[in-house]
């Protein structure tokens, strides 16, 4: 059975930000140093309850493409992302929730109607390298269970910021990937790099690598493994963030979704978040 493969990988390994330090009142300084320092001083998003910081997240895009593959079949989606995290030890919760389109892999009677994802982790940074470690819970609410749709994945992820650059590598790991009829387990691996442009532009690119059991099997069209890409640029604006990310995938990935592979084929993707 041909069936979209998905996952959109939270927890993300956030690297440190360093904050510059202002002058004197006797500096002059510039206008980009200026901008810089108000910048800085602006609050973060989240709201403070003892040591417990909440967050909301808000984005819309106009194709939910993850690992490659599209999920909601070229088509926009609405996601949200709330997350408590206890500051003193790094301890988190987050709950996750989406629209998704699984037609024509799945029949509409059995097609789930979105993606709701509960994951718990520990997140801290030591010497300068930020460690996410957790699980994640993926379920889609409308999917007939006996198609597996709902699954569990673990996942440990390091970040690094060397001067301006930010590094982040994260490896995922199923032990019943999604959608296995057989329970064969899968593996993902996610490689990124960012780096900040001027005018509170971003630039960052992406490699991630599927492959395991799952992808060796006759369920997964024995491709082995496949590999995803995509570029992207960003910037901030008025307190949200926008972005226009190329995704792209390789041939293993069309040879995945057979008859389907158009949802693996190459997209330009525009999305636009908020952190409350």
């Amino acid at each position: 059975m041909y069936r979209v493969k998905h996952i959109l990988v939270h927890g993300t390994v956030s690297c440190l930000l360093f904050t510059p330090v202002a002058g004197s009142a006797a500096e002059k300084a510039s206008p980009e140093e200026t901008a810089q320092n108000q910048k800085a001083a602006a609050p973060e998003p989240g709201m403070k309850v003892g040591d417990l910081t909440m967050t909301l997240t808000l984005s819309g895009m106009s194709d939910y493409v993850s690992r490659g593959i599209s999920n909601t079949n070229h088509k926009p989606a609405v996601q949200a992302t709330g997350k408590i995290t206890h500051d003193p030890t790094g301890l988190y919760l987050s709950l996750f929730g989406g629209n998704v389109n699984f037609k024509p892999a799945i029949p509409a009677n059995n097609d789930p109607y979105m993606e709701l994802d509960v994951s718990g982790g520990w997140n801290k940074e030591i010497q300068g390298v930020a460690i996410d470690a957790g699980a994640i819970h993926y379920a889609y609410p409308g999917a007939d269970k006996v198609l597996k749709l709902y699954y569990d994945e673990f996942y440990l992820g390091l970040g690094y910021k060397l001067s301006a650059l930010e590094m982040n590598g994260k490896y995922s790991y199923s032990p019943s990937f999604g959608g296995s009829l057989q329970g064969n387990s899968a593996s993902y691996l996610d490689l990124s790099l960012a780096y900040p442009l001027p005018e509170d532009f971003k630039v960052s690119g992406h490699y991630g690598l599927s492959f395991g059991n799952y992808f060796k099997s006759t369920e997964a069209n024995s491709v082995g493994h496949y590999s995803d890409y995509n570029i992207a640029l960003s910037k901030d604006i008025l307190g949200a963030t926008a972005a226009l990310t190329w995704n792209t995938a390789d041939g293993r990935a069309k040879d995945w979704q057979g008859p389907l592979r158009f949802l693996a084929r190459d997209q330009l993707v525009l999305g636009v978040s908020k952190n409350f």
